[in-house]
């Protein structure tokens, strides 16, 4: 895999080279503005491009746009240190396929991974940002455009849930309590614990709350 490095920071640009280096991930150049960004993919192409919102010049959300406009497709994982539903939806908005926060740096090569292979990724803490609009917000548009964000979770290539795991999700957004669905699906408590375990770690989500939240936002 070949990636490109787009941030303000140089000492962030080393540190992520860093990690990339020791999980044998091609570092493909790197850029500290926006038109640099630009400039390069005009040249050169990279699996997946890193990518700052916060940059001189021209920003992240300058560059994407710069992209959809010129149909240049180019995957792209946003690394923000901004937690904020606007900057997420208009980055994904725009066609990133995936936004991690910096906090979440340990999970960074997993979403370079999972965006290479043609699927998204969100941060655990940017999930639930979703979901929370989601739940606040009593716009039909904003509720919708969350739904799609969640969806695109579960209709990830690189995420495959298996028939029952799709069951349980159902048996979830019906309201059902555990015990209940454990009878509808004659399992025991310790198997349903592993089923939501696995999807939570599936979908990237921290807690069954929120998994229960999301099983309902995507019906």
């Amino acid at each position: 895999m070949k990636v490109h490095i787009a941030d303000n920071h140089k000492i962030v640009i080393e540190g992520i080279a860093a990690i990339l280096k020791n999980n044998n991930i091609k570092v493909e150049g790197y850029s500290t503005n926006g038109p640099q960004v630009i400039m390069w993919r005009e040249q050169h192409q990279a699996d997946v491009l890193i990518l700052d919102i916060s940059m001189p010049v021209m920003n992240g959300y300058d560059v994407l746009k710069h992209f959809k406009k010129k149909g240049i497709e180019q995957k792209t994982l946003i690394f923000s240190a901004y937690n904020d539903y606007h900057f997420i939806d208009t980055s994904i908005q725009n066609g990133a396929k995936g936004y991690l926060l910096k906090e979440d740096g340990e999970s960074l090569v997993n979403a370079l991974r999972t965006i290479c292979k043609g699927g998204t990724f969100f941060s655990s803490k940017v999930i639930e940002k979703i979901l929370n609009k989601n739940f606040e917000t009593k716009n039909a548009i904003e509720k919708s455009e969350t739904k799609i964000l969640l969806k695109d979770l579960i209709d990830n290539t690189s995420v495959a849930l298996t028939s029952q795991e799709e069951r349980v999700l159902r048996l979830m957004s019906k309201k059902y309590s555990p015990t209940e669905i454990q009878k509808k699906m004659n399992i025991k408590g310790a198997t349903y614990r592993v089923y939501t375990y696995k999807i939570r770690e599936k979908l990237n989500i921290k807690t069954t709350k929120d998994l229960i939240r999301y099983s309902i936002a995507t019906q």
